[in-house]
Parts: C-alpha cells; sequence; structure tokens
C-alpha cells in the first residue's frame, strides 16, 4: 500500500509540472499575439508596394486635360499636352510608325513618344555642301529646303530621343558614291548607338556596305521590303514600307506621318474602340461627344462633332460630313458582298469589317517601393 501511495503522489506531481509548463506557454503566446496586434508603424509610414496603372509616355497628366483623358482612354485613344487626340500605343496602329522631321519645333509627343513611335523618318539632300532635311514627293523628283542641317538636327534630337529609337534614311537618289558614303558616317558621327535603315536601290546599297537587314528597296521585290507607289500613300500616311505576301495585297512593314498620326492609323486599322449607336440628343458638349461618335470619326474636332451630332452628322477623318444613322445601318452588314460599291459605301465596309476586328490591348503597369520620410532624410 505504501508503494502505491507513493506512485500516485509521484505521479499527481508530474501532472502539476505538466500543467504550469502549459500556462506558462500559453502566456508567452499571448504575450507574442498582443505584440503583434500593436501597430508600431511610425506616422510617417507608407504602403511598401504601390501599384499603378501607368498612361503612355505621350499622353497628357496636365490637371486640365485629365476629363478628356479619361474619355478617350475608354476608345483606346488619349490626348497630348498640346491637346492633339493620339492612339493609345503604336501597337493599336498594326504598323511601325515613324515620326517625319520635316519642321521645327517638333511636335509635342516627341520626346515623349516611346510607346507611339518606333523613330524617326529623314529626307536628307545636299544643299551648298551640307546634308539638309527637305520636304520632297514620293518619287523624290523635287524637293524644298527646310533650313534643318544634319548638325541642327544632332542638337535638337539630343535629348529627345529614346534608347529604342530607329531611323529610316532616305537621301536623295542618284547622287555619287561619295556622297552616301559621307552621309554615313555623319550619321554615325550624330547618331552612334541608333540602328538606321536606308532607302537605296540594291546596288547602291552593297556597294555602301549594307547588309540586307539594313535597308528598304525603291522599288517592288519578290523578298525585300520596298517604298511603296505613290498611290498607297495618303496626306495621313506620307510614306509606306512595305513587303509581298502571299495574298497579294502588300502588307505595311512601316508608316511615316507627321500632323496626322491618329487618322493615318484610322486609315489602316481600327485603332478606335467602336461603340454601339446611341440616341442623339439636343445638345453635346466637346468632351460627351467622345463616348457617342463612331470609330471613323475626326476625333481632333471634337467641338465641331458637338455641333454636328444634334442633326445626325458627323466628321469622318477624312474630312468628309456623314450621317450618324448611316454608319450604323444595318442593311450596310448584308449589303458589302454586292458589286458595284460606291466609295461610300466600300469605305463604310471596310470600317464595319475593321471594327469588327477588336483590339485587346494591354495597359503597362508599374510597381514602385516608395521609402518612408525617415529614409529619405
Amino acid at each position: 500500500m505504501v508503494v502505491l501511495q507513493k506512485n500516485n503522489d509521484r505521479d499527481v506531481s508530474m501532472y502539476f509540472a505538466q500543467c504550469k509548463k502549459t500556462v506558462f506557454t500559453f502566456a508567452l503566446y499571448l504575450l507574442f499575439v498582443q505584440g503583434c496586434a500593436v501597430d508600431k508603424r511610425t506616422e510617417d509610414y507608407k504602403p511598401i508596394v504601390n501599384v499603378t496603372a501607368m498612361l503612355p509616355s505621350h499622353a497628357s497628366e496636365l490637371p486640365d486635360k485629365q476629363p478628356l483623358q479619361n474619355q478617350l482612354l475608354k476608345r483606346n485613344l488619349v490626348v497630348d499636352d498640346s491637346g492633339e487626340v493620339l492612339p493609345i500605343n503604336g501597337r493599336a496602329c498594326d504598323t511601325d510608325l515613324y515620326y517625319r522631321i520635316s519642321q521645327l519645333p517638333l511636335a509635342t509627343a516627341i520626346g515623349r513618344h516611346r510607346d507611339l513611335y518606333t523613330g524617326f523618318y529623314l529626307e536628307l539632300a545636299p544643299v551648298t555642301d551640307t546634308w539638309q532635311v527637305v520636304l520632297t514627293d514620293n518619287q523624290f523628283a523635287e524637293y524644298q529646303t527646310t533650313g534643318i542641317s544634319l548638325s541642327t538636327l544632332t542638337v535638337t534630337l539630343g535629348s529627345q530621343l529614346s534608347s529604342a529609337d530607329k531611323f529610316i534614311i532616305r537621301p536623295q537618289p542618284d547622287l555619287p558614291l561619295a556622297r552616301y558614303q559621307a552621309l554615313k558616317a555623319s550619321l554615325e558621327r550624330s547618331f552612334p548607338e541608333y540602328r538606321k535603315q536606308w532607302i537605296l536601290t540594291h546596288s547602291q546599297a552593297r556597294k555602301l556596305g549594307l547588309n540586307p537587314g539594313d535597308y528598304y528597296a525603291t522599288v517592288r521585290g519578290a523578298a525585300s521590303p520596298y517604298l511603296a507607289e505613290t498611290l498607297m500613300t495618303t496626306k495621313a500616311r506620307h510614306r509606306l514600307v512595305v513587303k509581298s505576301s502571299p495574298s497579294g495585297t502588300p502588307a505595311t512593314v512601316a508608316t511615316v506621318v507627321d500632323s496626322q498620326t491618329l487618322a493615318a492609323c484610322q486609315e489602316a486599322s481600327s485603332v478606335v474602340k467602336k461603340v454601339d449607336k446611341q440616341p442623339l440628343k439636343a445638345q453635346y458638349s466637346p468632351l460627351s461627344v467622345v463616348a457617342v461618335l463612331p470609330a471613323n470619326a475626326d476625333f481632333n474636332q471634337l467641338e465641331r462633332q458637338a455641333t454636328l451630332l444634334p442633326k445626325n452628322q458627323y466628321l469622318t477623318f477624312d474630312g468628309d460630313i456623314m450621317a450618324y444613322d448611316e454608319y450604323f445601318a444595318e442593311p450596310q452588314q448584308q449589303g458589302c458582298a454586292k458589286q458595284n460599291l460606291t466609295i461610300k459605301e466600300q469605305q463604310l465596309c471596310k470600317q464595319r469589317i475593321q471594327d469588327g476586328n477588336k483590339k485587346h490591348l494591354r495597359r503597362k503597369v508599374i510597381m514602385s517601393i516608395p521609402t518612408t520620410n525617415k529614409d529619405s532624410k
């Protein structure tokens, strides 16, 4: 009996010892949880990661432009600081866009163009023994001087270039090889780190030591991209570089624009997001028409559009005044297959087909990691 009592006493002692350990552990846990529950962040605490949507580089961030900016973004468009409405990015135009330098100062978007333009297009001719930017036609038959020398251009573009910029160089044709060699050397000194693609004949390119990927041909060829004929160009699309395709329809490689960038894209693609037909009101503001206009409208004439819409009219990007109802006319969808379409019908059919090919454009997202005020001191 004595031995049994001792064993019971020992079991009870071990039980209470285990209980004390459990209580002690639980007390520590409560202290830990309480410490974590207290917000010990300083008053100047900021979130570690802030994720925000980023406007394209050429979009205006001026406060007075934001109401219009918000409306335009819904149509895959933006407005820049000067008030020009532009595509949300170059990819929306289904071609690489090159900005033609023809005068100074440059467009407002230049310097913030990395999301819009692939680079720059230069037409150059020797004027009094100095290479200058000139204005010419698609054949380079004759030209007008601009007074922009290559040295002036180098200084002007120096701080405006994006790291990914490219140049398309079109020198005056039929000059001695020595002239082209001198121009090539000058361009390498002025813009050493930027890719340059020339527009030359195959013979001239070989003599100048250019690789096949470093130039575009002046006439249509079987393999190489080439400068398109004048009939393919428009007032908005000054120059086109195209290449042959199995379908027989040339595929556009590069489009040269200057003052009508949005119109150039509207001619070639369904850059503007379409909207459904809406009941017209008796009065519109330039801001309110953005959500109503058809995709082939001129979005750089919003004030005029506000006066036309109440009359069931709108202005197209190529300057025509059309009936609002006509654009959305249902028979047009079935009538595009008929023969002998009028020019107006061809334009409308083409636009409806383009509008059917919706673009899903990715918006850029940036992650910024701001520091606290304490860290920045």
